[in-house]
C-alpha cells in the first residue's frame, strides 16, 4: 500500500514537472487557436458574402424560370391562334374565279353552266362549313360571310331572272303552237323538249333551294305563271274539241254501225283500255289523236251515229295522261321533291339528277303539299274542265254517269292495287271528279226513282204491264250490260234495291187506285213481268226481290183465278160449297142428302142447268171478260191456269157427289174430256 502511495506520488510530481516543461509550448498553442478563430471569423464574413449573393441568383434563377414558362406557353398560343387564323383564312377564302364566274358568266352553254355548278358548289361550301365558336363577333368573319351571301343572293337574282326569261320564252312559242294547232284540231303536245332543256339547270336549282330559298320559291311561281296559261289553252281546247266530236255524225260510224249486231254489246266498258291508260308513259308525243279516234271507239247506243261518251272520254285521258305524268316527273326532278319512285322516274325517260351536298329543305317551306300541290296549281283547270265535260256527258245521256263510274273507279282501283305505284296527279284529280260522278249517279237514281213513284195510273181499260216496270227493265238491262265484267257494283245494287222497293209500291198503288182493271190482274201482271225480268238478268242482290215477287204473282194470279171460276157454273158452285161447309161442321156424308137444300132433287136441278154447251158458253164469256182485263202477253197463262183449276174444280164435284150421295146415278153433264176440248176450242178460236 505504501509502495503504491510513493509510486502514485512520484507520478504526479512527474506530470508536473511534464506540464512545466510544456507551458511554452501550451502559449505557442493558444495562440494558434487565437488565430485559428479569426481566421473562422473571417471565413464567417466571407461564407456570409458568398450566402447574400447566392440568395441573390437563387431569386434570379426562380424568375428566370417562371418567365421561361411563360413564355413557352405564349408560344404555344401562338401557334394554335396562327393555326385556327390560317384555317379560318382557308375556310373564308374564296377563289376570285368563283365570284367572277357567278357574277358574270353567262348561263347559255352546257359548258358554262357547269362552270356556274362548280362555282356555286364552292360557294355553297363555304356558306355551310361550321366555324369555330365565337368567331363570328370578328369583324373581318362578318364581313367576310356577309360577302358570301351578297355573292349568293346575287347569282340567286340572275339565276332567277335567267329561269324567268326562259320560262317566258317558252310558255309564249307553246301558246303560239297551240293556237296554229286548232286548225287541225286541238291535242296536248308533249313538253319533253322544254323539260330536256330546262333539266340542265337542275343541280343549280338545287342550289337555289338550299341557299335561297325565297329565290327558289319565286322561280317556282315564275314557272307556274308562264306555264299555267299554256296548259289552260291546251286543256281547254282538248274538252272543246271532245265536245264537238259528240255532237258530230261520222259516216266511219255508221258503216261501224252496220257491222255491229247489237248495240247492246258496245255498252260493256274496255277495261283493257283503262288498264292501258293507268300504264301510259311520254315518250316524246300522243299515241292517239282525235284524227285517228274514229277507227277505235265504239257507238252511242241512242245516238248510233255518234261516238260513246265514256270512249270519248277515254281518249281524252289518254290525251291528258302522258302530259301529267311527264309534267309530275320534270317537277320532281327540276324543283327536287320529295324522292320518286321507279313508277314514275326511268333512267331512260329523264335525265337523273344529282343533288348537291347538303340535305334538301322540307317541301313544306314553300307553302306547297310537294309536287302534288304544285301540279294543282299549275292544272288547275283540269278538274273544272273534267267535270263540266262529265256534265256535258251526263246532259247527252244520264247512263253516262254510270259509264264513267265504272270506268273511272276501275281505272283508280288499278291505279291502287299496282304494287308501289304512286298514283298520277292525272289519278288523284279523278279521284276528286268521281265524287262528282258518283253525285250525278244519284241523281240519275233519283229521277228513276221520283220517275216510278209518280207514275199516273193508266187511263185505258187495260192497265197491262206498267210503264214503270218497263223503265226499270230498260235501266236494268243498260246497267248490266256497263258493269258486266267489272267489279264496280255495290252502287248500283245499292241503286237497285231502291227503284225495286219504289216498284213495288208503285204496282201496289196503281192496282189500288185503277178503276177498270181488277187489282189482282194488275198486280200478278206485273210482279210477272218483273220476275221474268229479274230471272233473265240474274242479278244476284235481287234474289229476295225476285223471290217476293214470285210469290205475289202467285198469290194474285190464284186470287183472280179463284174469283174467276164460279161465274160459269155460279149455282153448282154455289151448291158444292154449301156441301163443304156442311161437312166442314161436322155434318156425315150419308146426311148431306137428307138436307133440304142439300138434297138429291136440288142437286140434279143444279146439274140439269149446266149441260155441256151451257158450260161452254160459259166459258166463252169468261174467255171474253179475262181477255178484256188481261194483257195478251199473260193472256195464255192465266187461261191455262184457269183450265186447270176449273178441271180440279170439277173433280172435287164428283168427288163430293161419289161422297155424299152413293148409288144416286147422280153425275155432271159433262166430262173432264169434254172441259179439255171446250178450253181447247175456245182458245184455238182466239
Amino acid at each position: 500500500m505504501e509502495n503504491l502511495t510513493e509510486e502514485l506520488a512520484q507520478l504526479d510530481q512527474g506530470n508536473i514537472h511534464s506540464l512545466m516543461d510544456s507551458e511554452s509550448q501550451i502559449q505557442e498553442l493558444m495562440e494558434r487557436l487565437d488565430q485559428g478563430v479569426v481566421e473562422i471569423d473571417r471565413m464567417d464574413m466571407k461564407m456570409n458574402v458568398y450566402d447574400q449573393l447566392l440568395g441573390t441568383v437563387r431569386d434570379a434563377m426562380g424568375k428566370l424560370g417562371g418567365q421561361y414558362s411563360h413564355i413557352l406557353c405564349q408560344n404555344s398560343n401562338l401557334k394554335s391562334l396562327f393555326a385556327e387564323v390560317e384555317g379560318l383564312v382557308t375556310q373564308l377564302d374564296l377563289d376570285p374565279r368563283v365570284e367572277e364566274v357567278l357574277l358574270h358568266e353567262s348561263l347559255s352553254s352546257p359548258s358554262e353552266i357547269r362552270d356556274c355548278e362548280l362555282a356555286a358548289a364552292s360557294l355553297q361550301s363555304s356558306l355551310q362549313q361550321e366555324l369555330p365558336s365565337g368567331v363570328d363577333v370578328l369583324q373581318a368573319v362578318t364581313e367576310q360571310t356577309e360577302a358570301f351571301h351578297n355573292l349568293s343572293a346575287a347569282f340567286g337574282r340572275r339565276l332567277y331572272t335567267h329561269l324567268s326569261g326562259l320560262f317566258t320564252l317558252n310558255a309564249a312559242m307553246m301558246l303560239d303552237n297551240a293556237h296554229v294547232r286548232h286548225t287541225v284540231g286541238p291535242s296536248i303536245t308533249s313538253h319533253s323538249q322544254v323539260h330536256s332543256d330546262l333539266l340542265g339547270y337542275s343541280k343549280l336549282m338545287c342550289w337555289l333551294k338550299e341557299c335561297e330559298p325565297v329565290r327558289f320559291s319565286e322561280v317556282l311561281e315564275a314557272y307556274l305563271r308562264s306555264f299555267r296559261p299554256v296548259y289552260e289553252e291546251e286543256i281547254r281546247a282538248v274538252f272543246a274539241e271532245s265536245k264537238t266530236m259528240l255532237g258530230r255524225v261520222s259516216e266511219g260510224k255508221k258503216g261501224l254501225l252496220g257491222r255491229t249486231g247489237s248495240n247492246m254489246d258496245m255498252l260493256r266498258p274496255i277495261s283493257g283500255s283503262m288498264m292501258m291508260l293507268s300504264h301510259a308513259r311520254d315518250k316524246g308525243g300522243i299515241n292517239q289523236s282525235f284524227a285517228d279516234f274514229g277507227a277505235t271507239a265504239g257507238l252511242s247506243p241512242d245516238h248510233p251515229n255518234k261516238p260513246r261518251f265514256d270512249q270519248v272520254f277515254d281518249t281524252v285521258l289518254e290525251q291528258l295522261q302522258p302530259v301529267c305524268v311527264s309534267e309530275q316527273k320534270f317537277l320532281t326532278s327540276f324543283f327536287h321533291f320529295a324522292k320518286r319512285t321507279a313508277s314514275f322516274v326511268e333512267d331512260d325517260d329523264i335525265n337523273e339528277v344529282d343533288g348537291l351536298d347538303g340535305p334538301l329543305r322540307d317541301d313544306s317551306d314553300l307553302g306547297l303539299d310537294g309536287v302534288q300541290g304544285v301540279l294543282g296549281q299549275l292544272l288547275a283547270i283540269l278538274l273544272p274542265e273534267i267535270e263540266a265535260f262529265i256534265a256535258h256527258g251526263e246532259r247527252m245521256d244520264s247512263y253516262n254517269a254510270l259509264h264513267l263510274l265504272v270506268n273511272v273507279s276501275q281505272r283508280l282501283m288499278f291505279a291502287l292495287e299496282s304494287g308501289g305505284r304512286v298514283m298520277s296527279y292525272l289519278d288523284e284529280t279523278l279521284k276528286k271528279a268521281l265524287l262528282y260522278i258518283k253525285r250525278l249517279f244519284d241523281k240519275l237514281i233519283v229521277n228513276k226513282r221520283r220517275q216510278i213513284e209518280d207514275m199516273k195510273v193508266p187511263r185505258g181499260a187495260k192497265a197491262g204491264v206498267l210503264p214503270c216496270v218497263l223503265w226499270f227493265k230498260d235501266f236494268a238491262e243498260r246497267a248490266e250490260s256497263i258493269v258486266m265484267g267489272t267489279d264496280r257494283r255495290a252502287d248500283l245494287d245499292k241503286a237497285y234495291q231502291t227503284l225495286t222497293d219504289a216498284l213495288f209500291k208503285t204496282i201496289d198503288r196503281v192496282a189500288t187506285e185503277h178503276q177498270k182493271t181488277p187489282n189482282d190482274v194488275i198486280k200478278f201482271e206485273n210482279y210477272h213481268t218483273l220476275v221474268d225480268i229479274l230471272s233473265r238478268l240474274k242479278i244476284n242482290c235481287l234474289e229476295v226481290k225476285r223471290d217476293t215477287a214470285k210469290k205475289r204473282y202467285r198469290s194474285h194470279k190464284k186470287i183472280y183465278v179463284k174469283n174467276c171460276l164460279g161465274r160459269p157454273l155460279d149455282k153448282l158452285s154455289a151448291f158444292f160449297e154449301g156441301v163443304e161447309s156442311l161437312r166442314a161442321a161436322g155434318t156425315k156424308a150419308e146426311e148431306v142428302g137428307y138436307r133440304l137444300d142439300y138434297s138429291r132433287s136440288e142437286l140434279r136441278k143444279c146439274i140439269k142447268e149446266y149441260p155441256g154447251k151451257e158450260v161452254k158458253r160459259g166459258l166463252e164469256k169468261l174467255y171474253r171478260r179475262v181477255e178484256k182485263e188481261v194483257s195478251d202477253s199473260d193472256l195464255q197463262v192465266v187461261w191455262g191456269a184457269m183450265q186447270e183449276a176449273f178441271i180440279e174444280q170439277a173433280q172435287r164435284f164428283e168427288a163430293l157427289i161419289a161422297e155424299c150421295y152413293p148409288g144416286a146415278n147422280i153425275s155432271l153433264d159433262f166430262t173432264l174430256d169434254n172441259l179439255a176440248e171446250y178450253f181447247a176450242s175456245i182458245s184455238a178460236q182466239k
